[in-house]
């Protein structure tokens, strides 16, 4: 935990958001002896949660420090060598890694707990959803995570595949740029929201890929708001109208909405296009790469984009500290993992909110503050948060103890 404090790599944001810093993490990250590790915290979070975001974390996954130190260039502890390495105590180690193409794990025969049931693990990158389900059904791979919901309708009446699908913590979004424009009005963003048809791409679009979700606070997460209260937006094109008419927009406007590569980001941007045209908003779309959305989005080149965001904190205040908390809405700060920055938008208000929420002791009156922030957020944040989305994968029926959640797969207890 010292190493990635130190390093200030993206995920440093996992501990430094909970006072611990390069100047002190020696201090107060430490191990007075070889089964204790003490963490000293700046306030006084909940244990949930801090059990959550760190313990359960990557972040504090075990690692072979005598060889990392002795692998290390130029000071990095090791982190080049991570690169094409694996120095933990998980039950498999990496065995080769070829970039864009495949990963292949071998099971760690030094492993404390009980041994993997497979002792050699193939991750394959197969970038067409056709060739995946070719692979799958001629039994030439055991998984396929990327299918089509058309190819996953299809397997639903199979004997050979199964489907095995669990809501993530993943949220799809379309995201505003608040700097400048009509989106920087409230009441233009609002009207945005009922411009989504969440019922019908449920039904096609969405069918076996999310579930309708407005709030940025995942269902299954520790303060969330339920399905239905967590969604309480329809298509409502009169209701957008009377919006844009309050904001001053009668006649509507014209902006530029991008989106990356995944599969359901074309047809998604499509429906909210036609809608919008309906209420006199002329939307011009752009596909491109997920790196160049990625650039444009995080130096704030975009006026609205759609893209997913994934918490690693099955608590509301994961995305509380990411979609609505803005430290430093300055230009030069620079905060491109904090989604929320990316849009230019800050409220003193709302960042006061998160941090009750986030330091309530009592548990009933934590999840009724995140509550109120729920719906505070739907109605003047500056995402329209679309769906929560699913972990699905079609699996041959002759595999065994397929286990996985919303944040990861585990393979050692899989058998065949």
């Amino acid at each position: 935990m010292q190493r990635v404090v130190k390093l200030g790599s993206g995920n440093a944001t996992t501990l430094t958001e909970y006072g611990f810093t390069k100047d002190n993490v020696d201090q107060r990250i430490t191990a007075p002896d070889d089964a204790t590790v003490v963490l000293n915290f700046d306030k006084t979070y909940p244990s949930t949660l801090v059990l959550q975001a760190i313990a359960a974390n990557r972040v504090s996954a075990v690692m072979d420090m005598k060889v990392l130190l002795a692998n290390q260039l130029n000071g990095d502890m090791g982190n080049k060598y991570l690169a094409t390495h694996t120095e933990c105590i998980g039950p498999y180690r990496l065995a080769q890694w070829n970039a864009s193409e495949s990963v292949l794990l071998q099971a760690n025969d030094n492993y404390w707990g009980v041994k993997p049931a497979i002792k050699r693990v193939l991750i394959k990158h197969v970038a067409e959803a056709g060739t995946q389900r070719l692979m799958l059904s001629q039994g030439d791979v055991d998984v396929a995570r990327d299918l089509t919901p058309e190819d996953l309708k299809d397997f639903e009446t199979s004997k050979d595949v199964v489907i095995a699908k669990v809501l993530k913590p993943q949220v799809f979004f379309w995201t505003f740029n608040t700097s400048e424009g009509p989106f920087g009005n409230e009441k233009v963003r609002l009207a945005m929201r009922y411009l989504i048809d969440y019922d019908g791409l449920a039904k096609t679009v969405m069918t076996n890929l999310g579930v309708p979700r407005a709030s940025f606070a995942q269902i299954g997460a520790v303060g969330a708001l339920d399905e239905k209260d967590g969604q309480p937006f329809k298509l409502d094109l009169d209701k957008a109208k009377a919006l844009l008419t309050e904001a001053g927009y009668a006649d509507g406007f014209s902006a530029k909405l991008i989106f990356g590569t995944l599969q359901h980001s074309a047809p998604l941007a499509q429906s909210v296009q036609q809608n919008a045209a309906r209420v006199g908003v002329k939307l011009t779309l752009e596909r491109m790469s997920n790196a160049q959305l990625f650039a444009k989005v995080r130096g704030r080149d975009y006026q609205s984009a759609m893209q997913a965001w994934q918490t690693s904190v099955p608590d509301a205040h994961g995305n509380a500290s990411r979609l609505v908390y803005n430290p430093d809405n300055r230009a030069e700060a620079k905060l491109t993992q904090i989604p929320v920055w990316r849009t230019g938008f800050q409220s003193q208000e709302l960042n006061a909110k998160v941090d009750a929420a986030l330091l309530e002791a009592d548990p009933a009156k934590r999840n009724a503050l995140y509550a109120d922030l729920q719906k505070e957020v739907m109605e003047k944040g500056p995402f329209a948060i679309m769906f929560q989305m699913y972990n699905i994968a079609a699996v041959r029926s002759d595999v065994k103890n397929w286990t996985w959640n919303g944040f990861r797969t585990y393979y050692a207890p899989v058998s065949k």
